[in-house]
């Protein structure tokens, strides 16, 4: 199947099958409530029971740190284990629905839990020198940092964003793996990285769509939200605050769609990859008529 008949395929699947974006919805809600919690939870957490010992207090709070880390990707891996086990449903049979959500999350919540994680560290890793860079340059005074100083931050960040590219691309089939052949975590890691190597064109050509979609749907975000900054900043009115507020809950749903066709589209090209015919596109032909035999 050509590229673009795979992104119609992914345009078609989103727009016919909304019960996809009532999952990313319901995450949104979900990681919402959790971070209010963490967050009234650190404002209840006494300011100077271990002010007196900054190494114990480093400790705990990188423990802290840790046990929200769990937290959120044991919520996250719920969610994102019924989705894409719905987007394989999609992919394979033409539709989904959300009846069928439960049932995926139960059936590959471990598998994504731990894929997440594992993601997570290589992510953590790739980033920390860029993040004990920026801290130990910015961290005091902007003002006082020197041309070479800058020069190392904008190289790190040069070199993260390389290898987060690189990262995504081997990472790119490992969810599809995951529920199309029902791999383990590692095994699904392993099984994208050779796959994305066999099919370099391809691969490229999805991660790249998975990128644009991204950067279209977050600058669609903001334009919309433009107005409402706008009329706050010429008022610096309240009630201009709220209304902005509460329209940037609801024009999250802009990203979230811009996130379900790229990820539509991977599995599509993965299972093009796999299969031994082309896919059921989600795209309806019409049927011609069949002449009966007298």
């Amino acid at each position: 199947m050509a590229y673009s008949d795979r992104i119609k395929s992914s345009f078609a699947g989103f727009w016919r099958n909304p019960s996809l974006l009532v999952v990313l919805i319901l995450e949104f809600v979900g990681l919402l409530v959790l971070g209010v919690l963490f967050t009234l939870l650190s404002m209840v957490m006494p300011k100077t029971w271990l002010s007196g010992q900054p190494t114990l207090a480093l400790v705990v709070m990188l423990l802290i740190m840790l046990v929200q880390l769990f937290v959120y990707l044991y919520v996250h891996s719920f969610f994102a284990s019924g989705f894409y086990g719905m987007a394989k449903n999609l992919v394979q049979d033409g539709s989904t629905k959300f009846s069928e959500f439960v049932a995926n999350a139960k059936r590959y919540w471990h598998e994504f839990f731990w894929f997440l994680f594992v993601k997570s560290v290589i992510f953590i890793l790739i980033g920390a020198p860029l993040f004990i860079a920026a801290v130990s340059f910015y961290g005091t005074d902007p003002s006082l940092v020197t041309p070479d100083q800058q020069t190392a931050v904008l190289v790190t960040l040069s070199l993260f964003l390389t290898l987060w590219t690189v990262v995504s691309f081997w990472l790119l089939y490992a969810k599809a793996s995951i529920t199309f052949r029902e791999d383990g975590p590692l095994k699904a890691i392993n099984t994208s990285f050779k796959m994305a190597n066999a099919r370099a064109g391809a691969s490229l050509a999805a991660l790249m769509w998975v990128v644009l979609t991204a950067v279209v749907g977050i600058a669609l975000f903001f334009l919309l939200l433009l107005p409402f900054d706008l009329a706050y900043n010429a008022t610096q009115s309240t009630t201009w605050s709220v209304v902005g507020d509460i329209f940037y809950l609801l024009f999250t749903v802009v990203p979230m769609s811009a996130s379900i066709i790229g990820s539509l589209f991977v599995f599509f090209t993965y299972e093009e990859i796999t299969a031994d015919k082309p896919h059921k596109t989600v795209v309806k032909v019409a049927k011609r008529p069949v002449a009966r035999k007298k």
